[in-house]
């Protein structure tokens, strides 16, 4: 039997300023995709479980534990209310909570750390004000142009990143990095979803079909289980991503810079 050797990866490339054709968006995506895989093959466990256990848990908590324990309170005005209540902790601050611990673990372990799930999703825990705070102030960038918007895609990993998190400091830094780099974010993240899409798609289909006969809120908690696992993949897509765009100089200010910024 012949050893075979495996390819090289594609090498990441600028698309904007260019007219790309899907061979290069192709190689980009395979680029990103083949070191995140790299990274995630260093600690598959521990990368699902940061992410799918506060989203199955909330999974758990929605569907399950809370109908059965509240019961009749779960209907009218106030069933109404703890609903949204529930909603909003389930579905929006533990996946907050997933998100910054998954993005500081994937910094730990990409310098060689231990990871220790504990510490990190106390960290992460502490992190959830800010981060929303982050969030609200990177989708008001939209009315700054769309650009400037589109930039601000990395700011929560940029925030992680930081010994001393700011907010102002990791929204600018997300700019800074994306600037003439904006087509080339774009094409990566949209392919990632569609894949991501389909991916979870498969997996809550499968899991549905094993669970279906045997109880339907077992059966809901498919989609959590999907997100888990897909989205952990997904954030480790992004700071590869991150990475790559930090590596190749932007078309937009391959001259010099602004009049009154510092240089280095």
């Amino acid at each position: 039997m012949e050893n075979t050797t495996p390819k090289p990866l594609p090498t990441f490339r600028l698309l904007d300023g260019q007219s790309p054709d899907f061979t290069m968006i192709w190689d980009n995506f395979r680029a990103t995709l083949g070191a995140a895989l790299e990274l995630f093959k260093k600690d598959p466990l521990n990368f699902v479980l940061i992410f799918a256990i506060p989203v199955i848990a909330g999974g758990l908590l929605s569907q399950i534990l809370l109908p059965m324990v509240l019961g009749g309170l779960m209907f009218g005005p106030a069933g109404a209310l703890i609903s949204l209540v529930i909603f909003i902790f389930c579905t929006i601050v533990l996946e907050i909570v997933a998100y910054l611990a998954l993005v500081k673990a994937v910094i730990e372990k990409s310098k060689g750390n231990k990871i220790d799930l504990m510490q990190i999703f106390t960290l992460a825990s502490k992190q959830v004000v800010p981060a929303i705070t982050l969030g609200v102030k990177a989708f008001l960038t939209i009315f700054h142009g769309i650009s400037k918007f589109i930039n601000s895609w990395f700011a929560l990993i940029y925030f992680m990143e930081s010994d001393t998190p700011a907010v102002d400091t990791a929204l600018k830094a997300s700019q800074d990095n994306c600037q003439g780099k904006t087509i080339t974010l774009v094409w990566n993240v949209i392919i990632m979803a569609i894949a991501s899409s389909i991916a979870i798609n498969i997996i809550t289909g499968v899991w549905v079909s094993l669970t279906s006969v045997a109880s339907y809120q077992i059966a809901s908690l498919g989609t959590y289980l999907a997100s888990g696992v897909i989205s952990s993949f997904t954030v480790l897509f992004h700071y590869v991503l991150k990475g790559q765009l930090e590596k190749i100089q932007g078309a937009s200010h391959a001259a010099a810079p602004t009049s009154g910024a510092p240089t280095n």
